[in-house]
């Protein structure tokens, strides 16, 4: 009777299966628990990468936005500097002519064209060939650094956006992992 009461009315085979049947529903438990874990895991993940994903899509958008006013920068800076090299060759031919310009006499033809008077005489020995050549210089130096600039942003936007493709890529794989748990 007191085994009976011990054993609260059960024989030891049902004890153990009972025992048996409580030790999987602990190990279903402890295999819960640990898959929760590991979504919780998953989702904190997902969301870090989403925020990056963001982060980046903005970093991705402004380095766009800088290489396209870099873009426009340099075409206006390479037109600035073919007008300087345009007005620099014209000033170096018009000072090339110095010597017929000191052989002419007012009133007397001119052996080039023939004109009579000669009216830019004064406005052509004001020329100043070495301030145009120090000017187109500055633009071309300007011109370098933009491209220097440039160069450096495209290659910038290169990495950000393999960067991006790595995030997206890495998104993907654990929206996968999340749809595998549900």
């Amino acid at each position: 009777a007191a085994r009976d009461e011990r054993l609260a009315g059960q024989t030891p085979a049902e004890l153990r299966a009972q025992w048996q049947a409580e030790q999987g529903h602990v190990n279903r438990w402890q295999q819960l628990e640990l898959s929760a874990k590991h979504c919780r895991a998953i989702s904190v993940q997902q969301a870090t990468l989403t925020a990056d994903v963001q982060q980046s899509e903005a970093a991705v958008t402004q380095q766009n936005a800088t290489v396209v006013e870099l873009r426009e920068q340099h075409k206006a800076l390479k037109e600035q500097v073919a007008d300087k090299q345009k007005l620099l060759d014209q000033e170096r031919r018009i000072q090339s002519l110095d010597a017929h310009r000191l052989a002419l006499q007012a009133g007397e033809a001119c052996p080039l064209c023939g004109a009579v008077e000669h009216p830019a005489i004064d406005a052509y020995q004001a020329l100043d060939v070495s301030a145009t050549a120090s000017a187109l210089q500055h633009k071309q130096n300007e011109l370098e650094k933009l491209v220097t600039q440039g160069l450096a942003a495209a290659s910038d936007l290169a990495a950000s956006q393999a960067k991006q493709t790595e995030r997206l890529k890495a998104q993907e794989k654990v929206v996968q992992q999340i749809s595998q748990w549900q």
